[in-house]
């Protein structure tokens, strides 16, 4: 393995010295979290100013990374800004951050990325670099770790787990998700997925099928939406005869990766902000495609390589640092909240009622269920809540 950490090494920090040239100063969008550490560790160790990093900060202590960011900040010796997103201010620019990104958004976390390039614009800076891309490369998922082990596991051992896995009734992994597409509860088995995955899965499908039209519904009865996207992947790259964890990197790299996550992207121009990718620079990518499953993804931990290879630039502690998403607070079913209120207000409006395969009374009644909900619950249906508001505001502003 020191031989791929070694390369791994060579390739991000060419990769990231690349991306650091322009005309005017380069800064670092920071997390605190071993993949934009470590890109603003290298940013700073070939740069003779200090190198400006740019956080977001949340009120909530689940969702809040500055203390993390500042500590790795300080360890590059980097000029640190952190920017506070209130709930305020994330009601009061959630339309304009789906606009500009033309896309739904299942968390606030898009309204707080189109706000903190809106800062790092009027702290002077038009370029920065960011960490998008190092889960997919490295297996940082915990899904795609799950489909690596079921990739790795020794010949014989699979043909008994899977023949083990296929005689279990699908609906007895995980009822929601086995009526709602049986074939993806099927591969969702013999991928050993979590079972709260799972069950998150489910659980949104279901009730996003409650408020979906009659009319829609009766048309595509029957009709398995993730089977068919994996038939056309199949058709298109042959994806079948590839390891689990390659199929399961290949699908998700053209589906969320792609449309979701680098939707990033335009709510950065929005602001005239470019931002560089150093993980998804092509010469590294390749080389990682290479390399063998079991070297890439180790059962013990997230993104071994990639710790390894940037273990020179990043704090021990964020060496040792687990992986948490960029989620901003789920505040849209939270009573009292001004995005809850922006929530009720637009999908009380007219624009619901113009999508054509959403069923506006269903809405209105899960909206009059709201006030029963608490805790968990109320957590899991604050990105139903958003992806709705999302297609009302993109029906009004688009006039779809």
């Amino acid at each position: 393995r020191a031989t791929e950490v070694e390369r791994i090494h060579e390739l991000v920090r060419e990769s990231v010295v690349l991306r650091m040239r322009a005309d005017v100063p380069v800064g670092c969008l920071l997390s605190g979290g071993v993949d934009s550490s470590a890109i603003l560790g290298i940013a700073a160790s070939c740069s003779e100013e200090p190198v400006a990093a740019f956080t977001v900060g949340f009120d909530h202590p689940d969702y809040d990374e500055s203390i993390g960011a500042r500590e790795a900040a300080r360890y590059a010796g980097a000029d640190h800004a952190l920017l506070a997103i209130t709930d305020r201010a994330i009601a009061d620019h959630f339309q304009d951050a789906v606009w500009h990104a033309e896309t739904v958004q299942y968390n606030a976390h898009g309204t707080a990325r189109y706000l903190l390039s809106r800062a790092v614009r009027q702290a002077g800076y038009k370029s920065v670099l960011a960490g998008e891309g190092a889960d997919e490369v490295f297996f940082g998922y915990e899904f795609s770790r799950s489909a690596a082990r079921a990739s790795t596991k020794p010949t014989w051992l699979k043909w008994i787990s899977l023949t083990w896995r296929l005689l279990r009734p699908s609906r007895r992994l995980n009822p929601g998700l086995g009526e709602t597409s049986p074939w993806l509860a099927r591969m969702a088995s013999l991928l050993d997925l979590s079972p709260a995955l799972l069950g998150r899965l489910a659980g949104g499908l279901g009730h996003l099928r409650s408020l979906c039209s009659p009319d829609l519904l009766r048309e595509f009865e029957g009709y398995d939406i993730y089977h068919a996207y994996y038939r056309s992947c199949d058709k298109r790259a042959g994806i079948s005869g590839w390891p689990p964890a390659r199929q399961l990197t290949y699908l998700w790299l053209h589906s969320l990766f792609v449309n979701y996550h680098l939707a990033a992207d335009r709510l950065d121009m929005a602001h005239g902000v470019e931002v560089r990718l150093p993980f998804l620079d092509h010469v590294l990518f390749e080389y990682a495609q290479q390399l063998p499953v079991s070297v890439l993804a180790d059962p013990s931990r997230d993104k071994v390589l990639l710790r390894e290879a940037v273990r020179p630039y990043v704090s021990p502690d964020v060496y040792s640092r687990a992986k948490k998403p960029f989620w901003a607070p789920p505040s849209g079913a939270r009573h009292g909240n001004p995005l809850h209120e922006f929530v009720q207000d637009t999908l009380r409006g007219t624009g619901v009622s113009a999508v054509p395969f959403l069923d506006r009374s269903a809405v209105v009644r899960l909206l009059d269920t709201l006030a029963d909900l608490g805790g968990e619950e109320e957590a899991g249906v604050d990105s139903l809540l958003l992806l709705l508001t999302s297609i009302s505001v993109l029906q009004e502003r688009f006039r779809l």
